[in-house]
């Protein structure tokens, strides 16, 4: 692995415009797998409508298609999608990884989609709205929106009312460069069962769009993924409201709700929140949001309750994962005794801490597998954060003890560590470029609940999105609270 008050909602969103302009500058020529430029969905004559210009491309209407070329690229974008969603939650990918490969790939085609034009849209977009595959669905919305020819929101949403596969087609709204589309959103609310208004309140939550009435309007609901998802949606909110709803998750008995209370809460400063962490890591089940909050925001005498995880097997992967995000010495410690074992768990929130890759720590086994197996499956509670990876190889003694040796004489008992540099807002927000994208969105709840949501970097957005944000990280220096937790929970 290579390694290189009221809430904001951070950069402003890019328009159509924008995104057509950022997607042909970073690709130039726009070369697809097949070797042949994206613009060859369209014949070489073309006419120029009169909303046309030198800086808008995408505006110029085609007199021909070539439909196998079209088809090509609506195929490729449908499994680069899939690809590049995989990748965002991957144990091996970094955000420059992300964004070089299956984004770069996918960019491309969806590039492709876009100058076939109108005619591609009335033939293979509109359809697949409503039985196609999830990443067909997702690339039909995504480009149907991005269309500056004519806009489709309302066949997007009709199509919402009807599809079989809604989390897919609001993956593609979620992506969309149309800010238009979250005013269609909250006013289509009313009109959908309770499953999509989860969906489109998670599609509003990862786009850093307020929510606003909707919030109101779930309140007192009492299911579960209803309430975590409004509680997600809830951090781009007015404060009173984001509090009124972290409260209610609280109370709620379902873990999702909880989870979504906690990580919300924190952001927003509800002191509760906080001190519910211990409590579930003691008495209740799927604690990760918590371990992931007292890692992250504790004092070191939180590494014993984490250390004291790995006696219990349900917990024990859990336990791991989250001392590599607490950084500190002690942590460091135990993770080294359980390397010299030759336990190879350790190895992934050891490489977190130290900056040493995995390659380097692990040597492969012989009966290693090929696939991806290693990553586990992902839960079905609703939980939002990727959690550990079952690692095989053999421990490299040599390189652990190198390391150690060479590094323990900077390292002080009270200190905390990511990717072998003293922690810091500087070494956070290199983490969030260099950390396996496994490990960003917990590096990204943390950076958000330093900065009291001032800077909220979403891991699933474009890369170049992401990066938009972690540039005006350094401008949030002010708002960063570098301490515990419970130093600056107020509420």
């Amino acid at each position: 692995m290579r390694r290189s008050s009221s809430v904001s909602t951070g950069p402003r969103r890019p328009t159509s415009s924008d995104w057509s302009w950022r997607a042909s500058s970073r690709l130039g020529t726009s070369a697809t797998s097949s070797g042949r430029s994206c613009r060859s969905a369209a014949a070489s004559e073309r006419t120029v409508s009169p909303a046309s210009s030198p800086s808008n491309p995408l505006s110029e209407v085609p007199r021909s298609v070539l439909w196998d070329v079209v088809e090509e690229h609506f195929q490729e974008a449908a499994f680069l999608w899939i690809q590049r969603e995989r990748s965002l939650r991957a144990p091996d990918q970094l955000l420059a990884d992300i964004a070089e490969g299956d984004e770069h790939r996918l960019v491309a085609h969806l590039e492709g989609l876009l100058h076939a034009g109108p005619r591609a849209a009335e033939r293979l977009l509109v359809p697949a709205l409503r039985e196609s595959q999830a990443g067909e669905v997702a690339v039909a919305v995504f480009a149907l929106l991005a269309s500056e020819a004519r806009d489709w929101t309302e066949a997007v949403l009709a199509a919402l009312r009807e599809t079989e596969q809604p989390a897919a087609l609001l993956g593609g709204v979620a992506l969309s460069p149309r800010a238009a589309v979250e005013v269609a959103l909250r006013e289509g609310f009313p009109m959908f069962d309770t499953p999509v208004q989860a969906l489109v309140l998670e599609t509003l939550a990862l786009r850093r769009a307020d929510a606003g009435g909707l919030l109101a309007s779930v309140r007192t609901t009492s299911e579960p993924a209803l309430l975590a998802a409004a509680l997600r949606a809830a951090r781009f909110t007015d404060r009173a409201t984001a509090l009124d709803l972290v409260g209610r998750g609280l109370a709620h008995g379902h873990p999702a709700a909880r989870d979504a209370a906690i990580a919300t809460g924190c952001i927003v400063g509800h002191r509760e929140a906080w001190l519910r962490c211990r409590r579930v890591i003691e008495a209740e089940p799927l604690p990760r949001q918590a371990l992931l909050a007292l890692a992250a925001g504790g004092e070191v005498a939180v590494v014993p309750l984490l250390g004291g995880l790995l006696a219990r097997p349900d917990l024990r992967a859990e336990g791991l994962w989250a001392l590599g995000l607490s950084g500190r010495l002690a942590a460091i410690e135990l993770l080294l005794s359980l390397m010299r074992e030759g336990d190879p768990a350790a190895a992934e929130p050891l490489a977190l801490v130290s900056g040493l890759s995995l390659e380097k720590l692990l040597a492969p086994s012989e009966d290693e597998a090929e696939d991806d197996a290693s990553v586990e499956a992902e839960p079905d509670d609703g939980a939002v954060l990727p959690g550990p990876v079952a690692l095989k190889g053999t421990v490299r003694f040599e390189v652990i003890e190198g390391w150690w040796k060479a590094t323990r004489p900077h390292l002080s008992a009270g200190g905390r560590y990511l990717l072998g540099r003293p922690w810091s807002l500087e070494s956070l927000l290199a983490a969030l470029e260099e950390a396996p994208a496994r490990r960003r969105p917990g590096l990204a709840w943390e950076l958000a609940v330093r900065t009291r949501g001032a800077v909220q970097v979403e891991p699933r957005a474009w890369t170049w999105e992401q990066r938009d944000s972690l540039h005006a990280a350094a401008r949030a220096a002010t708002r960063f609270q570098a301490g515990p937790f419970a130093r600056f929970m107020s509420t």
